[in-house]
């Protein structure tokens, strides 16, 4: 799904996909550092609701082999000075996500909360975390409304999707 993510995107030529779990020291041993690490860690700890079948959807969404804190360890690994760790966590498990950053040596610098529909609670957020150089107060804008109360795309979220190179 990666790969053809990347070439739909027009992205094949810039990256390199390793087949493996970024949690696991050995992927990446000898690698350097990176400028960028994002990620998605699964969203539901173990036990919190029905699992699919299906071979990648129960670990992408339940927590296998760990959640934020597990993704926090392996970015801190890998960050270049100042570089950032991307990722994205259920809006009920964002209180998990600073600690988590903390524990592993990394600050939160950015924190953004993405709303499904005006009206309802945040679905998710996304945030950033850098290695700790000073402590900041994180960059925390307004949250992100997907779609307006008649389920209309926001202008907002428009211009995100238009940032992104996405169709309209």
């Amino acid at each position: 799904m990666a790969r053809r993510s990347f070439a739909w995107n027009g992205a094949a030529d810039r990256v390199e996909i390793r087949d493996g779990d970024f949690r696991d020291p050995a992927l990446l041993a000898g690698q350097g550092s990176f400028d960028l690490v994002i990620g998605t860690p699964p969203y539901f700890p173990m036990g919190t609701g029905p699992q699919s079948d299906r071979t990648q959807r129960a670990p992408c969404r339940f927590e296998h082999h760990g959640g934020v804190e597990a993704y926090c360890e392996a970015a801190a690994r890998v960050l270049a000075p100042g570089a950032p760790f991307v990722a994205c966590e259920a809006w009920i498990q964002r209180e998990r996500v600073e600690p988590a950053g903390r524990a592993a040596g990394l600050a939160l610098s950015h924190w953004r909360e993405v709303i499904p529909r005006e009206g309802k609670a945040p679905l998710f957020v996304v945030f950033a975390l850098t290695v700790v150089a000073r402590a900041g107060v994180p960059v925390r804008p307004p949250p992100l409304v997907v779609r307006d109360r008649q389920g209309r795309r926001t202008p907002e979220f428009m211009a995100v999707r238009e940032a992104m190179g996405m169709p309209a």
